[in-house]
């Protein structure tokens, strides 16, 4: 674990807003990508390890806001390239969520579970199935595979799980057979996890 990285926001850049809960603040999103991308490689994290990056109730959203925010993003960045090989760094940020600011099962480690999911699934953002649509919206249609967006849409996007007297919200997934629409291989026969009942049935096809 490395030491809390302070990154110094400009004006035109980014805003601080008080809740009910406390204060959130918003960075404009291509300012906040240019930080995360970069971020890694500046504090000489290697590229086989996959950096993991975390603030706490600051999202990314436009300037000025228009209400709708990031809580989290995963990617890779291009860290070197020869004739015939070329390096990159995976990474994944997410913000801690507050209570009181998305729904109430999105909070706190919610954006991680979902990021770093996804991270490990598709790390190039290269990974493709066939092309599906979203449980909650059929005619909304997509192919790449982000296990973690497929749960985004329902209600119950998280499960809750104790940890020495703490509860977090842990992202609900999809499967790789929901994508592939083959037999589920898990023992409660889901194409979800840690939910078991949120997918009992592979991807449909975009209508």
């Amino acid at each position: 674990m490395l030491p809390t990285y302070t990154v110094h926001v400009p004006a035109n850049s980014g805003s601080v807003f008080k809740t009910s809960q406390g204060y959130v603040g918003n960075v404009e999103i291509n300012f906040l990508l240019n930080i995360i991308s970069h971020l890694p490689h500046t504090l000489g994290v290697k590229p086989f390890e996959l950096a993991v990056m975390a603030s706490s109730n600051v999202y990314g959203g436009s300037i000025p806001s228009n209400g709708f925010y990031y809580y989290g993003f995963h990617g890779n960045t291009k860290v070197s390239s020869t004739s015939t090989s070329t390096t990159v760094q995976v990474w994944a940020w997410s913000s801690w969520i507050g209570p009181g600011f998305f729904s109430a099962k999105t909070l706190d480690i919610t954006g991680f579970t979902h990021e770093v999911a996804e991270a490990a699934n598709d790390p190039f953002l290269g990974n493709f199935a066939p092309t599906y649509g979203y449980p909650y919206n059929t005619a909304s249609c997509s192919s790449i595979i982000e296990v973690g967006d497929i749960a985004e849409g329902f209600s119950a996007l998280s499960v809750p799980v104790s940890v020495n007297g703490y509860t977090y919200h842990v992202a609900n997934v999809a499967m790789l057979p929901w994508f592939s629409r083959t037999a589920a291989t898990t023992t409660t026969k889901s194409y979800s996890f840690p939910s078991t009942s949120l997918l009992t049935t592979p991807a449909a096809n975009c209508k």
